[in-house]
């Protein structure tokens, strides 16, 4: 019926900030690791060296910095998304994915696919 039906409907705000803050939390991690170990401690150049070794000291650094750029996007949808979350009222919905496709699908993937690029 139409009652039973409404009844199962709620506020799943709070488990989709969750999964979103599941998200951010490795994210933030991760960026603060690539810092030291892809940034600060990156071979120098040194006079002499082959093109390879050039080439693979650019790879290096230029894997770091894009490394750390996506790991900073993913940070941000899902901050972004977790004030929405504690901001707004939205309509209840039956699932917490029913929630995040419908109000926040963009952020949802864009968490996801910065996430694991990072």
């Amino acid at each position: 019926t139409a009652a039973s039906a409404a009844s199962a409907l709620k506020d799943h705000s709070g488990a989709a900030a969750g999964l979103f803050n599941n998200m951010r939390t490795p994210a933030a991690l991760i960026s603060g690791a690539i810092i030291p170990l892809g940034i600060l401690t990156a071979p120098d150049f040194e006079e002499g060296e082959s093109k390879r070794s050039k080439l693979l000291k650019k790879a290096n650094l230029l894997l770091a910095m894009s490394s750390l750029l996506s790991e900073l996007l993913a940070i941000t949808y899902s901050t972004v998304a977790i004030n929405k979350l504690a901001e707004v009222q939205f309509h209840p919905t039956s699932t917490v994915s029913e929630l995040i496709m419908s109000q926040f699908e963009l952020a949802w993937i864009g968490t996801n696919v910065h996430f694991l690029l990072g």
